[in-house]
């Protein structure tokens, strides 16, 4: 499932994962809300009221712009102006950076690679712009190699 948070006055919806924990930890909303307040002319929090809607990855994948608009016109008022996807493009900016790696990347979930704070953050709770990068379908495919999960040839 991703997530979608929705700026009501700024009428743009930003795509974020799925997170099921303590809200304390949940960084990248927090990150979002802080990027998004400062990208504001008014960076007021009680001047931006905001709705999360869970939608399912597949589905919100191969929605276009209009058809999110309608899918939301029930739950708000507003028409989205704008659907971003911030740290993916991040991400794919440092993947260019690295030249595409096919396999592993010199960066992979560095320090300077997370987003939002680090501080009282425990480092699995921790999100980084690596969740969004290619390159973590071949570290993934790796991590589950290693624990057996795929037949062996």
């Amino acid at each position: 499932m991703a997530r979608l948070l929705i700026c009501r006055s700024c009428q743009v919806a930003l795509k974020m994962r799925d997170y099921d924990g303590d809200p304390l930890y949940d960084v990248e909303l927090i990150e979002m809300i802080e990027r998004h307040l400062g990208k504001a002319t008014d960076p007021r929090p009680e001047s931006h009221p905001a709705q999360i809607f869970r939608v399912d990855d597949g589905d919100l994948d191969k929605m276009t712009d209009q058809q999110l608009n309608e899918a939301l016109a029930n739950d708000i008022d507003v028409q989205i102006s704008e659907f971003r996807d911030d740290f993916k493009e991040q991400a794919m900016g440092c993947y260019s950076l690295h030249n595409r790696p096919q396999g592993g990347c010199i960066d992979w979930k560095d320090d300077n690679r997370v987003i939002g704070r680090k501080a009282g953050i425990p480092r699995d709770e921790r999100a980084y712009i690596c969740d969004y990068c290619p390159v973590s379908t071949f570290v993934e495919f790796k991590t589950r190699q290693a624990a057996g999960l795929y037949g062996k040839k």
